[in-house]
């Protein structure tokens, strides 16, 4: 008798349920060069007029680049978002073929005016016939 009460009760105990749904946004702040994140990237698109963007609403303000130049291992802090062009015409004469790092990248997202820090990048420059 007991087993059917409960047996009896078991279609409203399942339907009385309910399920929450939680959406999270998710966030690409990755940034790239020329749509290149990582890996290869023909040093000539170093210099691309876009310079580092995200698929994020956000402007970069700064970054650290260390690559291989004329004396050696070289660091630079830059303002802004493109690689200048002396540092593009001294890697692709001494710093083919070796990585080059992007660090402490700050930018501003436009939607809460924050300071933001994006994920470092690495890429190494090659000459390519594209």
């Amino acid at each position: 008798m007991k087993i059917a009460l409960l047996l009896s009760l078991f279609p409203f105990l399942s339907f009385s349920q309910t399920d929450t749904i939680r959406l999270l946004k998710s966030y690409n702040f990755h940034i790239s060069i020329a749509n290149i994140q990582l890996g290869e990237i023909p040093y000539w698109k170093l210099c691309d007029s876009a310079g580092m963007t995200t698929s994020e609403n956000c402007s970069i303000l700064s970054y650290d680049i260390s690559y291989f130049g004329k004396a050696g291992w070289t660091e630079k802090h830059v303002i802004g978002k493109q690689v200048p062009a002396e540092v593009c015409t001294e890697i692709g004469v001494f710093g083919i073929n070796n990585m080059m790092f992007f660090t402490n990248i700050k930018a501003m997202s436009h939607d809460s005016y924050r300071v933001i820090f994006l994920s470092p990048m690495n890429l190494m420059p090659v000459k390519t016939d594209e």
